[in-house]
């Protein structure tokens, strides 16, 4: 191809066709210029579609995350209720003594206990404290996920608040 491009080179110059060497010198430039467009832009659609991807592969990780959270707290909230019950069967005991009660029930007393609840939060956390954030492109779930450490927070300080209840109480 380049042979090509030269033959003609020289053939005009050869000639003496200065005006018609200078539009194909022309014609030359734009085509190299255009070239370099498209493969600019296959670049950037590239680029573009890994970026799709990392934020695909993020948003299923924090799908799966939040998943696991709803299931957790499913199950604590699940478990309250029957500790609760348990709970409101045992004051009913207050003011008795030992021997006014039975064994099976001074054993439930003695094992009160209190629910846990483990939050998985590693995938929120690696995205809040990397640049990997602003991958994600809808900005209400940005500011949703940048709030929620502090609704783990609140949520733990609720669960300790209640550990410190029933274990003192």
């Amino acid at each position: 191809m380049i042979k090509f491009f030269r033959r003609i080179r020289h053939k005009l110059l050869g000639e003496g066709k200065v005006k018609n060497y200078l539009l194909y010198a022309i014609g030359e430039i734009v085509l190299v210029v255009v070239g370099i467009l498209i493969a600019l832009q296959l670049n950037n659609f590239n680029e573009a579609k890994k970026e799709k991807l990392k934020e695909y592969k993020i948003l299923t990780s924090l799908l799966e995350d939040f998943t696991t959270n709803q299931k957790e707290i499913s199950q604590s909230i699940d478990e309250l209720n029957m500790h609760i019950e348990r709970y409101m069967t045992q004051l009913t005991y207050i003011g008795y003594s030992e021997n006014q009660i039975s064994k099976d029930v001074i054993e439930m007393l003695n094992t009160t206990q209190y629910i846990v609840t483990d939050l998985v939060d590693g995938t929120l956390n690696s995205i809040l404290n990397s640049d990997k954030l602003e991958i994600i492109k809808n900005d209400s779930l940005k500011n949703m996920l940048t709030r929620f450490p502090a609704f783990i927070k609140r949520y733990n300080d609720e669960e300790d608040r209640i550990e410190n209840y029933v274990i003192n109480v």
